[in-house]
């Protein structure tokens, strides 16, 4: 990559030509995409030197994983940088630490698990379904700048250990600290909802389910999807 361009750049292209293996490799990219019934990717034949779809981001990137166990308690999403993001995984480009908080939460989790998808048992996590129906809380600056400090303390909690994110979220597994964090997150999310603690999943569930039936009478809920697919925000 150069200035912005991946692959080889237009002043590159002619001594990319002579070396033969590159040669090959720009004319067979041509022909296959020539050959596609897809505008986008027969237009990308006249540069068969650049890749199509680049998918390497420069900064910073919080990553939600497409498919996740369903015995966590928490969906196990992270900040990553100068990263090529494939399709298991949904990006969300320079997310605030709040917005981080969340989408960890137990709160995001449970309606997860009541309206996405199953790959098999595992949750299948959808941009459209659970993403932009989910009833996001009207919060304060100030209460954005008190949920970033539980997303700090769980990002410190997780560099302490030695671990994949499969191994820091198993439930067997899950170190202590870090399962504190979440729980100390929790809460503090669950106060920007209400400041009634709720007893269980089905009281947070069915305030959710509450909220979600606000959203489509004020049709709030279509503004946001729509508002989501105009800036391709997963």
């Amino acid at each position: 990559m150069k200035d912005g361009v991946f692959g080889v750049t237009e002043e590159e292209k002619e001594d990319a030509r002579k070396i033969e293996s590159l040669r090959k490799r720009f004319d067979n990219v041509e022909i296959f995409r020539l050959n596609s019934k897809r505008k986008p990717t027969i237009e990308a034949a006249k540069t068969p030197y650049r890749f199509g779809e680049p998918r390497f981001f420069k900064g910073e990137v919080l990553l939600i994983p497409k498919v996740s166990s369903e015995m966590r308690e928490y969906l196990p999403i992270g900040y990553y940088s100068d990263i090529i993001v494939m399709d298991k995984a949904f990006p969300i480009y320079k997310a605030s630490p709040y917005l981080f908080g969340i989408l960890s939460s137990r709160m995001h989790n449970i309606w997860i698990k009541a309206v996405g998808g199953k790959l098999e048992t595992r949750l299948s996590y959808s941009s459209s379904i659970c993403y932009n129906t989910f009833p996001f809380p009207n919060i304060s600056d100030k209460q954005k700048e008190n949920l970033s400090l539980y997303v700090f303390e769980i990002i410190d909690e997780r560099a302490k250990h030695n671990k994949t994110m499969a191994q820091l979220y198993n439930p067997t597994t899950m170190p202590k600290g870090l399962l504190k964090a979440h729980q100390e997150l929790d809460i503090a999310i669950e106060q920007c909802y209400r400041l009634q603690p709720f007893k269980n999943d089905t009281e947070r569930l069915e305030y959710l389910f509450k909220q979600y039936e606000e959203m489509v009478k004020k049709d709030t809920l279509f503004a946001k999807q729509n508002k989501t697919r105009k800036k391709k925000v997963k």
